[in-house]
């Protein structure tokens, strides 16, 4: 980053993911800011400290602001006539229905994605470079216990579990548009609106556009959980892939103490 490498610019900036370890060289500790909040509110996430805690020291500070859930969004009327389940009595609003929880497992949600294609409303799932085709499937790489990088930075991509998460996915794809290799992060959204797909992974930006633009379409929209993981997770929680979206706020370190803040308004 250009303040990084000058030792200038705001006291306080948003980052992503993966740029408070890679730039935590021009960070102060924040342990004095985010200790208290875990003792006065639970700890976070694994997830939040595995981004945000470098060499046992918080470097940054998690929030709630950028993040994302990232749930399958699908239609009411399709999944009731082409895959035979009732997302809503599955995931009702109160308690879920157990027996047809457990059945929705990632094998079923393949079973889902073909039954949809053959009838002509395929999932909508990106499968290009953009965030969310890497929050989307990441997901199912972390449900299946398929890891690239370890918590070491070790590189750990040939394994079993990459492997049968990779086959997994050679028999998905042939459910999708076709064009889901150069999908954006609206593209998703787009199919969903415009009644094209039956199911698309994204936060609740889809139905509310939908709500304004194709009320008759936000009728048959339902948001429910994604099918759990294929193996006991113990270090991340369900909303690993959401997680993926994390914010972080971090202090530059600068040699004559930290800098005041810029507080003119941002266009």
């Amino acid at each position: 980053m250009a303040e990084g490498q000058a030792r200038a610019g705001h006291d306080i900036m948003g980052l992503r993911v993966w740029y408070v370890s890679s730039q935590a060289h021009n960070f102060e500790p924040v342990d004095d800011v985010v200790l208290p909040l875990v003792e006065k509110y639970g700890k976070t996430s694994r997830a939040c400290e595995y981004l945000g805690k470098i060499d046992g020291h918080w470097m940054a500070v998690t929030t709630a602001y950028g993040s994302s859930a990232l749930p399958p969004c699908a239609r009411i009327d399709r999944f009731k006539q082409y895959v035979e389940l009732e997302v809503q009595k599955m995931y009702p609003v109160g308690p879920p229905d157990k027996e047809l929880t457990d059945a929705w497992t990632w094998e079923y949600f393949l079973s889902a994605a073909e039954k949809c294609f053959k009838a002509g409303y395929p999932f909508g799932l990106p499968m290009s470079t953009c965030t969310e085709s890497i929050k989307n499937n990441g997901v199912v790489f972390t449900a299946y216990g398929a890891q690239l990088v370890d918590e070491e930075g070790n590189v750990t991509v040939k394994s079993d579990a990459t492997r049968q998460v990779l086959e997994y996915f050679q028999k998905l794809v042939w459910f999708l548009p076709e064009s889901v290799w150069a999908w954006d992060n609206a593209s998703n959204n787009k199919s969903l609106i415009s009644g094209q797909t039956s199911l698309i992974q994204n936060p609740p930006s889809a139905h509310a556009v939908a709500k304004r633009d194709a009320p008759k379409i936000a009728e048959q929209l339902w948001t429910f959980h994604s099918p759990p993981p294929s193996y006991e997770l113990l270090i991340w929680n369900r909303t690993f892939a959401e997680c993926h979206r994390l914010w972080c706020r971090a202090r530059f370190e600068t040699g004559d103490g930290a800098q005041q803040a810029d507080s003119s308004p941002r266009p």
